[in-house]
């Protein structure tokens, strides 16, 4: 996946890693630039995690729990695009899915 992200031609991209909280939180920023985002000049990087540490790794800034319709437009206004239309989630998709995020 790095070596796609990497390729110049591939420069729409973006990359969410969310919830990173487990590991050595004293290496946890290094890790997580050393083995999952590319070092390009090029794509985007979302990372979500409740380690203050991180916080050194790019623009920051404390969120707190959201809707769906929240989190949408949060996205929308952080990438400054149109996020694509897409096929609504089903009511059982939608309950599965905030069960995991606890939501």
């Amino acid at each position: 996946m790095l070596r796609w992200l990497s390729v110049q031609g591939n420069r729409d991209w973006l990359l969410i890693l969310d919830n990173v909280d487990a590991g050595n939180e004293e290496n946890l920023e290094s890790d997580v630039v050393n083995r999952y985002i590319p070092k390009v000049d090029h794509g985007n990087v979302i990372v979500t995690s409740r380690v203050e540490g991180l916080r050194g790794m790019g623009k920051s800034f404390p969120v707190s729990k959201m809707n769906q319709r929240e989190a949408e437009e949060l996205l929308q206004s952080r990438i400054n695009a149109t996020l694509p239309a897409y096929e609504a989630p089903s009511a059982a998709d939608d309950e599965i899915l905030e069960a995991k995020l606890d939501c």
